[in-house]
């Protein structure tokens, strides 16, 4: 009997088999990143993985370079002069196997020709046309815009009336040939105002219109001030194609920091009045460790693009992180890391110096596209 005992205490006490593996997952899907230079790159580095060790991009072409990724990843791309002509520029990006696979990086502004399109304003007003626009204080009515070839549609406003002179077409450089008389020429502007919601205390709640059309890449000025007083553009003034965009804007100063945020979306009779301003990123702090930016945050917003940018006098560090790659490494922070073989010290912010930094990010949904930013300007404030 104590032998049955026992034996059944043995067997009980017995670890049993393991359970079997799970079969193997499918292996990661290697995915050709094909990057793009307009202009001349002095590095362009590549890392697999948020913590992954840096990699020189293989060279395919002049200006085109490849890097084979099998999960979240980023590249990084140095221009020797950037934009401004005169300093070095760096651009990152933090994308998915999801997002698109090719990128195109601009060292250089693309060549086009380009002309110049000159006028004069009767009275101040605000003027836009093509991807331009300009807001002239009571001493200055002369304007000039320089424009690739096409046709434009030049709108003038001055808050209380519009004018839109359609179909300006430019081959050459144009002078308008009369002043454009906002008073005498211009339709008045419609009383619409509207809410803005989901400010904050202390926050500066201001609000804009807009008159978008198909042939200028950017949204004319009409008017601003208190979204309350807001007028727009009459329907009869509107043309094929043509909309009146409502913006909702709120800013927090805190000098050097400003932090702002905007919604934007179109306006049609007997929608609703109301735009809600985009929650902001909560807890979101701002940190220098050595050559080292980072953005942290407590809870992120569902922006479609995040970006943490970076520059002085003498340089330019940028950061852009989709969605996609947020959601899948789980990140809490963004930071940009010179950490690269080949980095030059040139390339690199003074962080120590007079630098400026600016958190931003954008979504566009159903209900608007929505802006948020925080800015910190050097001492004195210089932004380029």
């Amino acid at each position: 009997m104590a032998c049955v005992l026992l034996s059944a205490c043995l067997s009980s006490e017995d670890p049993q088999d393991p359970p079997a593996p799970p079969p193997p997952g499918p292996d990661p899907v290697t995915v050709t990143v094909t990057i793009n230079v307009h202009g001349t790159a002095a590095l362009v580095a590549f890392r697999d993985g948020p913590q992954a060790p840096w990699a020189n991009a293989t060279k395919v072409a002049d200006a085109g370079y490849e890097a084979k990724v099998r999960g979240p990843y980023v590249v990084s791309v140095t221009c020797p002069v950037g934009f401004d002509g005169a300093t070095p520029d760096t651009s990152q990006y933090a994308l998915t196997v999801d997002d698109p696979h090719v990128l195109e990086v601009y060292c250089t502004k693309p060549p086009q020709d380009t002309f110049s399109v000159t006028g004069s304003l009767v009275h101040a007003s605000f003027v836009g046309m093509g991807n331009l626009a300009q807001a002239f204080p009571l001493e200055s009515r002369d304007f000039s815009f320089t424009v690739a070839p096409g046709t434009y549609d030049l709108i003038a406003a001055d808050g209380e009336r519009a004018v839109i002179r359609r179909g300006v077409a430019v081959s050459d450089n144009v002078a308008l040939p009369a002043p454009i008389d906002v008073t005498s020429e211009g339709v008045e502007l419609v009383s619409r105002p509207f809410t803005v919601t989901n400010a904050g205390a202390g926050e500066n709640v201001r609000g804009a219109v807009r008159w978008r059309t198909p042939h200028n890449d950017i949204d004319a000025l009409v008017w601003e001030g208190d979204p309350q007083r807001a007028m727009i553009p009459p329907a009869t003034l509107l043309g094929d194609q043509e909309e009146v965009i409502l913006e909702a804007q709120g800013t927090v100063f805190a000098l050097p920091v400003v932090e702002f945020r905007s919604t934007r979306r179109g306006w049609s009779d007997g929608a609703s009045m109301e735009l809600a301003l985009p929650d902001p990123y909560t807890g979101l702090e701002v940190a220098v460790s050595g050559d080292s930016l980072t953005a942290s945050w407590t809870a992120r917003q569902a922006f479609d693009e995040n970006r943490l940018i970076a520059f002085s006098e003498t340089a330019g560090l940028s950061l852009m992180a989709s969605s996609k790659y947020l959601s899948a490494t789980d990140a809490t922070s963004l930071a940009i890391d010179t950490n690269i073989p080949g980095f030059l010290e040139a390339w690199k912010v003074d962080f120590a110096g007079a630098y400026s930094y600016v958190v931003a990010a954008r979504h566009r949904s159903e209900t608007g596209r929505h802006e948020y930013s925080r800015t910190k300007f050097a001492e004195p404030a210089t932004l380029r």
